[in-house]
């Protein structure tokens, strides 16, 4: 990679991992917010109940490991690629003309190093996340297990059943999309700040009392911003076509249908993670990138291909130009993930509390 596109992937990464993190911040904490089912209307069910919530409460442990353990490395990593480009620059300003080889090598030792120590934090991140996502598949598919079970004991349809699910997790995927723009194309902008919106997808009636579907209602968006107001509509209309999906089955009895929801919603948390494991692997290669562009620096000027004003060149032009970028960004990146809007209230539908203006 050229030396100077490396600030860019960094930059380029950190918006991704970034955007994924919102994302995953929501799922989990609708995760988090969901009410257990209840199905005592019906005693012979009460074992399946049991299961449903069992299910429910790995579901939760998963989302508070994710925002207990990971979701902090990753607001470190935004304060890493923020304190080498510090340093990065520091280097263009400070050394002066006409250092020596040595004293080159020795610079560029320093900021290897640096750049190493932050390559394995990242690599840590993305180690974990990966093993998180396959954790995760497994659960997502106990938990249709349950609801297969569910649907057989009540005497429903296995293929009315299938199909459903096909049709949310189709829709899921459209409105994971529909953030990741959002998210995407705001981070970075001055002016743009985030909600993470936890509402219900929509509520029936079990046990003789309504549950709200919370989990797998909560969405990501950005505010403040004009260009993403068509986004944010289209998102608001795709939680619309959920709710139908999810209550309007006459396949499906009301048990089924909540906890269809529930796991399905738990299988939009294990998507989320997977993405962002995705994320955090390229995140941890844009750093890998970078420190071994400084070894080839180093090589280079051990070897005498270049010398080291050219050297001091390629710091001068980078500082002025991307890592400029860079830091403009990762400030302004900084900023909007501390300052996250929390609107949190599962009595309401998630599509009405969006904000649009």
């Amino acid at each position: 990679m050229d030396f100077n596109q490396s600030p860019l992937a960094i930059n380029s990464a950190n918006k991704k991992q970034s955007s994924f993190d919102l994302i995953v911040q929501s799922s989990c904490r609708s995760v988090m917010q969901q009410p257990l089912v209840n199905f005592t209307n019906n005693p012979s069910l009460i074992s399946l109940q049991q299961d449903v919530n069992s299910a429910l409460g790995t579901a939760k442990e998963n989302a508070k490991y994710y925002l207990d353990t990971i979701q902090p490395m990753i607001i470190r990593n935004i304060s890493s690629i923020s304190a080498y480009y510090t340093i990065h620059n520091s280097i263009a300003s400070q050394v002066p003309a006409g250092k020596s080889i040595s004293d080159w090598l020795n610079i560029l030792g320093a900021i290897r190093d640096q750049s190493n120590k932050y390559a394995s934090e990242a690599n840590v991140t993305s180690t974990l996340l990966s093993q998180f996502s396959h954790k995760l598949d497994n659960s997502v598919a106990s938990f249709y297990d349950v609801v297969d079970r569910l649907n057989t004991a009540i005497l429903g349809d296995n293929g009315a059943l299938s199909q459903n699910r096909n049709n949310i997790l189709n829709i899921q995927t459209q409105i994971a999309a529909d953030q990741a723009g959002i998210t995407i194309s705001a981070l970075g902008i001055a002016g743009g700040f985030f909600s993470i919106i936890v509402g219900a997808v929509g509520s029936l009636v079990t046990g003789g009392a309504a549950v709200s579907m919370v989990i797998g209602g909560a969405v990501a968006i950005a505010t403040g911003l004009a260009g993403v107001i068509g986004a944010v509509l289209k998102l608001q209309g795709d939680l619309r076509l959920k709710e139908k999906l999810l209550i309007e089955d006459a396949n499906l009895k009301n048990e089924v249908r909540v906890a269809q929801a529930c796991s399905t919603g738990n299988a939009q948390l294990a998507t989320c993670i997977s993405q962002a494991a995705q994320a955090s692997l390229e995140m941890s290669n844009a750093w890998q990138f970078l420190s071994n562009d400084i070894d080839n620096l180093i090589s280079d000027l051990n070897m005498g291909i270049i010398n080291t004003d050219n050297v001091r060149e390629l710091f001068l032009s980078s500082a002025n130009n991307q890592v400029k970028i860079v830091l403009k960004d990762t400030d302004t990146i900084k900023s909007q993930m501390s300052g996250v809007e929390y609107v949190i209230n599962p009595k309401k539908l998630t599509y009405d509390l969006i904000n649009v203006n």
